[in-house]
């Protein structure tokens, strides 16, 4: 069954047991006790009259011996609850760096130093990171070199929050920067340029595919790590679509030829998209390649090709090879330049079915992104398929919610006659942003002849429409829904 409320983003088995810790149970346990004998405290039972009962979770069963230990040192009764090593792992970072007012920080009286918290070594500094990053959620890692010491940001439901926990000097900077150029096997002997590459970070059972892009700046090499868990969902009926929406996508990719092209901002789920409909294709019948940079998740049943997208000569290279290996559908990562664009084109119109996204924010801008890479006019003009606009939107925290009077701008823009609004004020299971987890809304634009088909009421419904209703519903705030459209 499809509904409009399934929601984009499944929360992970460790942020549930994250925020299943409590405070005062955290405070028994050390951090570096917790890490090092792989358990999450939970709660705490007290009663005055007899030993304090805690409640773990434990990645490895304890050996007699050892609970026997802990419960002198900790003057407490253990009860171990068992759980999958990686999600206690994730946990336990993700618990003790949850409530602090920033967002991230640590539960303990003082936030830990790098030697504090036992990163002894650069890998360890960057594993740490990584791990963290992972089970707070985040999308991306922002590494910013400064004046006197560098700043690490996650990017978390949408919203960029600052790690007070852990801060480089000049020299961990740099050596970090070396070390993630070294995972990436790309040139770390100069930072004059920016460089880009990726390499896999494997936790427990958790695989995930990290995208490094570096950035020279008057102060040193600014990072941005893009993550891919896994975590996200893979099938087409998991990703919110309308019952409506649903229906037009799947009966476009039945047809077998023509075009289906993603587009929205960085970040709003395009791929994530992409991978539902190879999902969904994916068949022994069907012969279907992918070209991707990189691969970010395997499928069954399909051929996957790594290659960078941005090297033209590389492309020339591959792109004939594929074609010649007769496929029915055919995935490019991302319209890029004039090469690939013309490739999906031309593709598109000779019996195959082309998926790929593009950077733009709606579907006529899709089509003038297009002509901007000098197109061929008559080429646009046969162009048959469907557009998807979409945006991944943060959602109110449900546990703190409040409202909030819409703003003049707000009812105006979406012709609301009332006045009542909601927003999150930020909580301990939102990391103090007011959000939790994300929507995601789409709006799909038929194409016919290189024109798009709005003129189909029954088939076309705007973004527009669909954000008035999360803002209406109380799902997102006025803020969200604004900056959606471009108006903030």
């Amino acid at each position: 069954m499809i509904s409009n409320n399934t929601p984009t983003v499944r929360t992970p088995f460790w942020r549930d047991l994250a925020l299943l810790s409590q405070p005062q149970a955290r405070e028994l346990v050390p951090l570096q006790w917790a890490r090092k004998h792989a358990l999450l405290p939970l709660g705490l039972i007290q009663d005055g009259t007899a030993k304090s009962v805690l409640t773990v979770a434990v990645a490895r069963t304890l050996s007699p011996e050892d609970k026997r230990s802990l419960e002198a040192l900790l003057n407490v009764e253990l009860v171990t609850e068992s759980a999958g090593e990686a999600e206690v792992i994730m946990a336990i970072d993700a618990a003790y760096f949850l409530n602090s007012p920033d967002g991230i920080g640590v539960a303990a009286p003082e936030p830990p130093s790098l030697p504090e918290v036992e990163l002894s070594t650069i890998p360890r500094v960057v594993q740490t990171i990584l791990t963290r990053a992972i089970a707070l959620g985040a999308s991306d890692i922002h590494i910013d070199p400064g004046a006197r010491a560098s700043s690490i940001r996650f990017r978390v439901d949408g919203v960029l929050r600052t790690d007070g926990a852990i801060r480089l000097t000049e020299n961990e900077h740099q050596q970090v920067v070396r070390r993630l150029k070294v995972l990436c096997k790309i040139e770390h002997t100069t930072g004059h340029r920016p460089l880009d590459g990726s390499f896999r970070f494997i936790q427990g059972s958790l695989h995930s595919a990290i995208r490094v892009a570096t950035l020279p700046t008057s102060l040193g090499e600014k990072i941005v790590l893009r993550i891919h868990d896994g975590s996200a969902p893979s099938k087409l009926h998991e990703l919110g679509l309308s019952p409506h929406d649903y229906a037009i996508l799947t009966a476009h990719l039945s047809f077998g030829s023509g075009i289906i092209l993603c587009a929205g901002p960085t970040g709003s789920g395009k791929t994530t998209l992409l991978y539902g409909c190879l999902n969904h294709l994916a068949a022994p019948e069907r012969n279907i390649i992918s070209m991707e940079d990189p691969v970010e998740r395997e499928i069954e049943h399909v051929s996957q090709v790594t290659v960078d997208l941005r090297d033209t000569e590389k492309i020339q290279q591959i792109l004939p090879a594929v074609l010649r290996q007769d496929p029915d559908v055919l995935l490019i990562g991302e319209i890029r330049e004039r090469l690939t664009a013309r490739a999906v084109i031309s593709t598109g119109l000779t019996g195959h079915l082309v998926l790929s996204t593009i950077h733009a924010e709606s579907g006529p801008k899709v089509l003038d992104r297009l002509r901007s890479f000098d197109i061929e006019e008559e080429l646009l003009s046969g162009l048959s398929g469907l557009i998807i606009t979409q945006r991944l939107l943060p959602k109110i925290c449900l546990h703190c919610r409040r409202s909030k009077p819409l703003s003049n701008l707000a009812r105006s823009v979406f012709h609301f006659t009332h006045s009542s609004g909601v927003h999150g004020v930020g909580c301990h299971h939102c990391m103090m942003s007011g959000k939790f987890g994300r929507r995601a809304v789409f709006e799909l634009c038929p194409l016919r002849g290189g024109e798009i088909q709005r003129q189909e009421r029954s088939l076309y419904r705007p973004l527009a429409v669909s954000i008035r209703e999360l803002l209406l519903s109380g799902e997102i705030d006025e803020a969200v829904a604004l900056r959606a459209l471009g108006i903030q």
